[in-house]
């Protein structure tokens, strides 16, 4: 698989997770505004893990595809 395919398909998957997150985050305000705080804490912290989990998908592609895959195999 080529460099940029490999980072393409990991920024897809990060771009989708950042999106989820925002409606999480969305999700967490519209409960917070009917005072519902258990709800909105709770997706709240979704929506973190979500942020986190897409800016390593990003990320980790990234390095994997221009860094990990850039150099040669080593001898084992």
């Amino acid at each position: 698989m080529s460099k940029n395919l490999v980072f393409g398909i990991g920024a897809v998957i990060g771009i989708i997770l950042l999106a989820l997150a925002v409606m999480a985050t969305m999700t967490a305000i519209q409960w917070g505004q009917i005072d519902r705080d258990g709800a909105a804490i709770g997706w709240g912290v979704v929506a973190f893990f979500l942020a986190v989990a897409g800016i390593g998908s990003i990320a980790g592609s990234a390095n994997h595809a221009f860094r990990v895959m850039g150099r040669p195999a080593e001898h084992h």
